[in-house]
């Protein structure tokens, strides 16, 4: 649109200033030509017209006509509309989504093979013999004897079973799942004499007689229950028996965390020290077998 409007207003753009320039140069010319222009000119003009100034006759009046200014017609520009551009509308073309079907899995199904059972047949025969029955035997249709029974079978033979008051061999004997045990490792030591007796009394805990010996342990809950552990004689360097052992006492709240420290997992009465040999010692490791 561009091009097509530059190609229409050059040219008019040219002939305005045309007749722009036309009318400036045509303008002094015609003010010169008039009378007022040449009166101008002879007064200025020295003696000549200072002469014609003093004599009485006086000049006609001057008509001056207004100069005619020529006026440009005023150019009609065509006005260019722009045609409307129509735009294609792309239309997205439908995309078809290929469905996936399930395929139809085939099982195979197991047929059982047919068994083929044998049939028993018996073995021909040559020459079939006929042996005929007296009439003795055979049943008659209007006989009242009563067929005689099958003889019973014979008793299935006891076998003797096992053990050696019937002739058997003994089995041999069960072994019991031998047990397993945790051991707790530390260090044990001994109440004064009597002392044991006391706190049992004062807590009111009767003293089982079917126990090894007694002792303190640092969990309270254990209290009244039996305990077996084993003692080493530091004179000997050897282990004790397994000992049956009842707990009557628990350390003390403050004690637990030095008994800790030190290790100490028993306390036994005066007695049991005695027997294990560490009562001039003190102190003595010990194991408690869980």
């Amino acid at each position: 649109m561009s091009v097509y409007r530059r190609r229409i207003y050059a040219p008019l753009c040219s002939l305005v200033v045309c007749a722009g320039l036309v009318l400036l140069s045509v303008t002094p010319t015609i003010a010169a030509s008039s009378p007022a222009g040449k009166a101008g000119k002879t007064v200025a003009g020295g003696s000549r017209t200072a002469t014609a100034a003093k004599s009485p006759a006086k000049s006609a009046p001057i008509s001056v006509k207004p100069s005619v200014v020529a006026k440009a017609a005023p150019v009609s520009r065509p006005i260019v509309k722009a045609a409307p551009v129509s735009k294609p509308v792309v239309k997205a073309a439908p995309v078809s989504r290929p469905v996936a079907k399930a395929v139809p899995v085939s099982r195979p199904v197991a047929k059982a093979a047919p068994v083929s059972k044998p049939v028993a047949k018996a073995a021909p025969t040559r020459f079939t013999k006929v042996v005929p029955v007296p009439a003795s035997v055979a049943p008659s249709r209007f006989s009242s004897a009563v067929p005689a029974k099958a003889p019973p079978a014979p008793a299935p033979a006891i076998v003797a079973r096992s053990g050696t008051s019937r002739g058997g061999a003994r089995p041999a004997p069960i072994s019991a799942p031998a047990k397993t045990y945790t051991i707790e490792s530390g260090i044990a030591m001994h109440y004064y004499q009597g002392l044991m007796e006391t706190v049992a009394r004062n807590q009111g805990l009767t003293m089982r007689t079917d126990v090894d010996g007694y002792t303190s342990r640092q969990n309270c809950g254990e209290i009244g229950s039996i305990v077996e552990a084993r003692l080493l004689n530091p004179r000997t360097g050897q282990w004790s028996q397994w000992l049956r052992l009842q707990v009557l006492d628990c350390s003390a709240r403050s004690n637990v965390a030095y008994h800790r420290s030190i290790g100490l997992i028993l306390e036994v009465d005066y007695n049991t020290a005695v027997r294990t040999g560490f009562y001039s010692f003190g102190r003595t490791e010990a194991e408690v077998r869980h």
